[in-house]
């Protein structure tokens, strides 16, 4: 029996092999690995702010640059709350730009 799920056009298009293939200024990667590094897979920006220690605009934009990229997703909490993960992208170039990071929810 054939599954009615659709074909990806581009079955390659998460594969990061190196840091070269996805450049993180500084902000971006201090926001990435908040999101990948923490205690919660979702993080809110209350959090990812503690963490990184920018402006709440700062933190937006910056989601907002990963979220084009692939690399974050937004979500809703069981409370309505906007919160922050990192996609199965992300975790791939946070990776490469933190080999050895200690990631408790990995």
């Amino acid at each position: 029996m054939k599954s009615k799920a659709t074909e990806p056009e581009e079955l390659e298009s998460n594969t990061v092999s190196k840091p070269e293939d996805f450049f993180l200024d500084s902000d971006t990667q201090k926001v990435l690995f908040a999101l990948t590094n923490g205690k919660y897979s979702w993080r809110t920006m209350g959090g990812i702010k503690a963490d990184t220690k920018f402006r709440p605009s700062q933190v937006l934009n910056t989601l907002l640059r990963l979220e084009k990229d692939g690399l974050a997703r937004k979500g809703k909490s069981s409370s309505g709350s906007e919160i922050w993960g990192a996609t199965d992208k992300g975790y791939s170039v946070e990776s490469l730009h933190f080999p050895g990071s200690n990631r408790e929810n990995a």
